[in-house]
């Protein structure tokens, strides 16, 4: 049990072209902080990940690297909640370990 103002960091092994995805207990409610991938360009710079909101049919993405390597990292914090929840997309051709940070604020 995660109590609100506990964060959880996690990072799994995760397939080319496959998806992590993080989706709060009914009820509950997080704050992204983070995202990354053992597959970035650079240091600070673009992972190579596409990242954004899934209801687990639909997904929008509100981030996605499209090959880019010279432009900083934006992360845009969004709030999660068991019906609309985080998926962090490997774009990389090979098994990268993808990760996220979340802040439980209700």
């Amino acid at each position: 049990m995660v109590n609100v103002g506990e964060v959880i960091n996690e990072m799994v092994a995760t397939a080319a072209g496959s998806f992590l995805d993080f989706q709060p207990p009914a009820g509950q409610m997080f704050f992204l902080l983070g995202v990354g991938s053992s597959m970035n360009n650079a240091l600070d710079y673009l992972p190579d990940l596409s990242y954004g909101l899934t209801d687990g049919t639909d997904y929008s993405k509100m981030y996605h690297n499209g090959g880019l390597t010279t432009l900083p990292f934006l992360l845009q914090n969004i709030g999660l909640t068991n019906t609309r929840y985080l998926r962090i997309e490997n774009l990389n051709g090979s098994p990268a370990l993808l990760s996220y940070s979340v802040l439980r604020i209700a």
